[in-house]
């Protein structure tokens, strides 16, 4: 079962469904992962495995994983989420969104 679903998120009238992770990059399940970018990889993955054909065939709607790590981090699908939520508020707000509209701070 997904965690959250909405109407007009990626297309109009198109139905998304959103399943929420968060895991810790140091617990032992992620050691075999040689990186970060692997771990999200990894996550987003198993998540598509266990609820895309269900959500593609079932409910006729798109699946996204939303994967977020207890450090801050923020998977790549995440992101792009995100980047697409930033741009529907700016255009129903009609306001500019920065160039760099990341949902984190840079690092110095």
């Amino acid at each position: 079962r997904c965690d959250v679903s909405a109407v007009g998120v990626w297309n109009p009238l198109e139905r998304a469904f959103f399943d929420v992770r968060v895991f810790h990059a140091p617990a032992p399940s992620n050691r075999r992962h040689t990186t970060i970018a692997r771990m999200y990889n990894q996550h987003e993955t198993l998540k598509k495995t266990a609820y895309n054909a269900r959500v593609l065939q079932v409910e006729k709607a798109v699946f996204t994983p939303l994967v977020f790590s207890t450090t801050g981090g923020v998977g790549g699908v995440a992101e792009r989420f995100y980047k697409r939520i930033a741009e529907k508020t700016a255009l129903k707000d009609r306001t500019k969104i920065p160039r760099d509209n990341r949902i984190y701070p840079k690092k110095a």
